[in-house]
């Protein structure tokens, strides 16, 4: 009965490919319960559906087999254009949040550093959203941890000021800062405008990538405090020289002009799949990002479209061009999308020779590396498991492991809290706090009872984050 039930399900999926349109549009898988599996576009809605159940396709990814097994219906949404699709699909991916889709999974804005030259006594100061303000803004640094590194620094090394605008105004004598040799005290006018924008003059000059310049400028400065016998001074300007140095250093120089551009580039190995960034800033690469993905179904072209309109299509910061691994059919298209009623004017490109390549192929290689890396790190997270199963005495590693631990304060203000770990990671969207309600006092004993009856009572209900490990 079941045999006839299910070939009769696959005969109507197939009467459903057969009367699909050959439109451009979206299509959405859905399973049993009509969850939506996977989202895709096409030229030809029914050419590109009918391929998922072709005998003779030569698509030899792991997802097909799955949609074939699982696909118990499948809705199709006619488009005018390749743009209206790609605008679609994007769009019912974060509605749907398919698991065979690409989907970012923040939307946080990355730290810029901000300098209005304008003002009276200017500071540096991180921000998250650029405005059309008049300042100059240097970034985004998509690490925050390097960004305030970085910051602090050109403060230090500049000795500019770090407070507020308001306690600027209203301060009547020099701060801490001042006190231990990182800030002028411009807000009691122990230094002049004029030699405090000399200094915010050179931490612009490092922001901008003129670091020669900047070195020739201060080893001047230093031979003339040198001559005038003000060896103290001389030695610290010496010092910064090889402070700025030691930062050079360490960031990888290319020589790919001055203009702001990112790398994107793809690398797939079996189910899991790295797109990695590459960023240059002023001729110097400044950071490089990973995102990882695993059990992705969707092609590298289709992943890299979509990964493109939900990284840069929204009010985020744009480079001035954007290098990709390679080119597809709907490259232009993607442009179009990206930076549609945006004012920046942007290069989406996709080099096949000179020094655009070596920047892609760069990027190609720490996608493969992160790719290494993260199988390495699983491999060793396995062997844990299996180690901890042979010391416990279980029948296979544990693929989820709950850790609970009770907190009083003298025996009063009793809580009890779950930490959580799957295949070896902790994963704290999965981590518990409860709120101890009966008088257990100081007994952890009781309190971990309550805990845990509450704990097995709410995946009893079948409660959506609490099934039992």
């Amino acid at each position: 009965m079941e045999l006839e039930e299910e070939k009769k399900e696959k005969n109507n999926i197939k009467e459903k490919v057969r009367n699909l349109p050959r439109n451009t549009g979206v299509y959405l898988f859905k399973d049993a319960d009509s969850n939506v599996i996977y989202v895709g576009k096409a030229r030809n809605l029914r050419k590109r559906v009918a391929q998922y159940f072709s005998s003779s396709s030569s698509d030899s990814r792991f997802f097909i087999d799955y949609i074939r097994r699982n696909a118990h219906d499948i809705e199709a949404i006619a488009t005018d254009n390749e743009a209206e699709a790609l605008i679609l699909e994007n769009n019912l991916i974060k509605q749907y949040r398919p698991k065979f889709n690409i989907r970012l999974r923040d939307d946080k804005d990355y730290l810029c550093i901000r300098v209005d030259t304008k003002a009276l006594w200017p500071k540096l100061e991180p921000v998250r959203r650029p405005t059309m303000d008049g300042a100059k803004y240097f970034g985004p640094y998509h690490s925050g941890t390097d960004a305030r590194e970085l910051l602090d620094f050109l403060n230090r090394s500049f000795k500019l000021r770090t407070c507020s605008d308001t306690v600027l105004k209203t301060r009547k004598r020099p701060c801490l800062q001042y006190q231990i040799g990182r800030c002028t005290a411009p807000c009691t006018l122990y230094i002049d405008r004029e030699e405090y924008m000399s200094a915010v003059d050179k931490a612009v000059m490092f922001l901008e990538g003129k670091t020669k310049e900047l070195k020739e400028k201060l080893y001047d400065e230093m031979m003339t405090k040198s001559k005038e016998m003000k060896y103290e001074e001389a030695g610290k300007i010496r010092d910064l020289l090889r402070a700025i140095e030691n930062l050079e250093a360490k960031q990888r120089v290319v020589d790919f002009g001055r203009e702001d551009t990112d790398v994107v580039a793809i690398a797939r190995r079996d189910e899991k799949m790295v797109i990695t960034q590459v960023f240059v800033r002023s001729g110097k690469v400044i950071g490089i990002k990973h995102e990882k993905f695993n059990g992705i179904g969707s092609t590298d072209e289709d992943s890299l479209t979509s990964f493109l309109i939900q990284y840069y299509g929204g009010n985020g910061y744009l480079p001035s061009q954007i290098l990709v691994q390679r080119k597809f059919f709907n490259f232009d298209t993607i442009g179009e999308i990206i930076f549609k009623n945006r004012s920046v004017k942007v290069k989406l490109e996709s080099p096949r020779r000179g020094k655009g390549l070596g920047l892609i192929k760069l990027a190609e290689e720490n996608a493969n590396k992160a790719i290494e890396e993260w199988e390495k790190e699983e491999n060793a997270e396995n062997k844990k498991l299996e180690q901890l199963a042979l010391k416990l005495n279980l029948p296979c590693p544990p693929q989820k492991i709950e850790c609970i631990d009770i907190s009083h304060t003298g025996g009063s203000m009793v809580v009890g809290a779950i930490a959580v770990m799957e295949s070896g990671k902790l994963c704290k969207s999965l981590y518990r706090k409860f709120k101890v309600k009966s008088e257990a006092g100081g007994d952890d004993f009781k309190a971990m009872k309550e805990v845990l009856s509450r704990r097995f009572q709410r995946a009893s209900a079948g409660e959506k984050g609490w099934e039992l490990p």
